[in-house]
């Protein structure tokens, strides 16, 4: 086999129109699962059901980097408290705009520590990168216990949008999110970007040997996780 050859070969998606098919159907499944349960769930779960989707939006973001790239990250809840903090201090000070773009700030803001948690990555794996990972997810515990969330301790909440100020369409709101990011995430993966770090996954050499940058795969894999993890923690501070 020529080195042509093995370039071409992670890009190579076969079948992928019947693919498209199928996730178009998971979608349109997701879409309707999502308008039974907002009339069927007691208002007493519906926060539960909010939180269960922001988890779920923060779980994509960690197979990125663990099922994806291979690599250990232990800290994505500290990147949610993250855009949980940006979302509420925006909303407590009156910031332009709404929740939706809050959320996005939120998730942007958490991409600069995903970064920063990704560069131990660039020298570290397996176990060794798991134990700084939990550091520093010590560390943003200790720090947002002592400074805490804007508005908590005067019990302001976060402003909702107008179409979706109770709390069964805000569940809505969140769903909406979660098929957006789960729609997001397969096209990613199916990009060169996703068939990268499959490769990282298999051998960082062979990755190197076709090409790819080892370093900006693993940093971009820490920063989209960040990103996932700082919405999913907007959409619970709402």
């Amino acid at each position: 086999m020529s080195l042509g050859e093995l370039r071409v070969q992670p890009l190579a998606l076969p079948g992928l129109r019947a693919l498209r098919a199928r996730d178009l159907g998971w979608l349109g499944v997701g879409i309707v699962l999502l308008l039974i349960l907002e009339r069927l769930l007691p208002d007493s779960q519906v926060y539960t059901g909010v939180t269960a989707i922001a988890t779920a939006i923060a779980l994509l973001g960690v197979g990125l980097v663990s099922g994806s790239g291979g690599m250990m990250s232990l800290c994505q809840l500290s990147f949610a408290a993250i855009g949980a903090w940006v979302v509420a201090f925006l909303s407590l000070h009156g910031a332009p705009g709404s929740l939706v773009l809050w959320v996005l700030l939120g998730g942007l803001a958490a991409v600069p520590f995903g970064l920063v948690v990704g560069l131990p990555a660039l020298r570290l794996r397996g176990l060794h990168l798991a134990i700084v990972t939990l550091g520093f997810a010590t560390m943003a515990d200790a720090v947002f216990n002592n400074v805490g969330f804007p508005g908590d301790a005067a019990d302001v909440a976060v402003r909702r949008p107008g179409l979706f100020a109770s709390d069964g369409a805000y569940f809505v709101f969140a769903g909406a999110w979660l098929l957006a990011v789960a729609v997001a995430v397969v096209l990613v993966s199916r990009s060169r970007l996703g068939a990268g770090w499959r490769s990282l996954r298999s051998s960082e050499r062979a990755t190197a040997a076709l090409g790819q940058s080892v370093p900006r795969l693993k940093l971009l894999a820490f920063a989209i996780s960040a990103f996932l993890g700082g919405i999913a923690g907007g959409l619970i501070a709402g």
